[in-house]
């Protein structure tokens, strides 16, 4: 196993022992490499938070765990969550350096809600398009801000503009940027003044869910301190 996911922060009589600390021994004795949640009573290896999103941090791993609809457990008329909802809070969580875990609840049967496989499908759809803006990539190197976070990949930064966002203000960076587009391929206006990079994007190409600029950079970002937009 890679993974052991504690649930049982308020209920330590579910644990070896009912100590934290003599169960997490024993798992890591029998599994050693094994990651282990923060939901044990101990700081574990990773956080969890809980249908939210996490703050922006790069110094531990964090992993969003949230519903496609409305609870943990399989509820009969419950619709998902809208497709812009649910691309916002990946790419939201990306951005501040998180992963996602999206859960999907079975029925009885061992099936999923029709709308729900629905939805999974137009989010894998997005993600073909888009999705070197997300996987293996790292939150930042600019801040979040309202409609805006940011990722990045070597010396690739990727910027989302969410809610039909159209213009951004950044602070100017060490390395030379050598080109800005739109990751569809459309144009972008840029623009630089002492100190800032002004990047506009044309009406005809705003995109209410996420527009995505692609920047790259003479260097990698990932590294790069993060800072925050004007």
């Amino acid at each position: 196993m890679d993974i052991l996911w504690f649930d049982c922060l308020d209920s330590p009589q579910y644990l070896w022992k009912n100590v934290p600390e003599e169960s997490v021994r024993l798992v890591r004795k029998l599994q050693p490499g094994i990651m282990i949640n923060d939901r044990c009573g101990l700081r574990g290896d990773f956080d969890t938070p809980e249908q939210r999103i996490g703050g922006f941090e790069r110094e531990r791993p964090w992993e969003t765990c949230a519903t496609i609809a409305s609870g943990w457990s399989w509820r009969p008329n419950t619709k998902p969550k809208s497709l812009k909802q649910c691309i916002q809070l990946l790419v939201n969580t990306a951005g501040r350096d998180g992963n996602l875990l999206l859960n999907v609840a079975p029925k009885a049967d061992g099936t999923f809600e029709p709308d729900q496989v629905a939805r999974l499908k137009e989010i894998s759809a997005w993600l073909k398009t888009n999705g070197q803006s997300i996987y293996g990539t790292r939150g930042g190197p600019f801040l979040p801000d309202k409609g805006f976070v940011s990722t990045c990949k070597g010396n690739t930064i990727y910027l989302h503009l969410l809610n039909g966002r159209t213009n951004l203000v950044l602070p100017e960076l060490k390395a030379e940027v050598t080109s800005i587009r739109l990751l569809n391929g459309g144009p972008v206006t840029t623009e630089k003044k002492t100190g800032e990079q002004i990047i506009g994007i044309d009406k005809a190409n705003i995109d209410k869910t996420d527009a995505i600029v692609v920047m790259t950079l003479s260097q990698s970002a990932e590294s790069m301190e993060p800072k925050s937009i004007f």
